[in-house]
């Protein structure tokens, strides 16, 4: 039961941190070089980073969750 619990917070721990990388930086210099943008603004690729997003936040829950159980077993 603890290796399950490791393996899912080292699962855990790898997805917060490819997703994290993965993301968009949120600054406005982008269309200094040529960055993509619609007429209002905003990023054409606002889909990828939302997705990224939940996954950041889900994987950060199953890093608290499963931290916790280890150290209560």
């Amino acid at each position: 039961m603890k290796t399950a619990i490791i393996i899912l917070l080292v699962i855990a721990s790898v997805v917060i941190i490819a997703a994290t990388l993965m993301m968009e930086p949120k600054t406005n210099a982008g269309s200094l070089f040529g960055q993509e943008s619609n007429i209002y603004g905003t990023s054409v690729h606002r889909p990828k980073d939302a997705l990224l997003n939940k996954m950041t936040i889900f994987s950060g829950v199953v890093f608290v969750l499963s931290l916790i159980a280890l150290l209560a077993l």
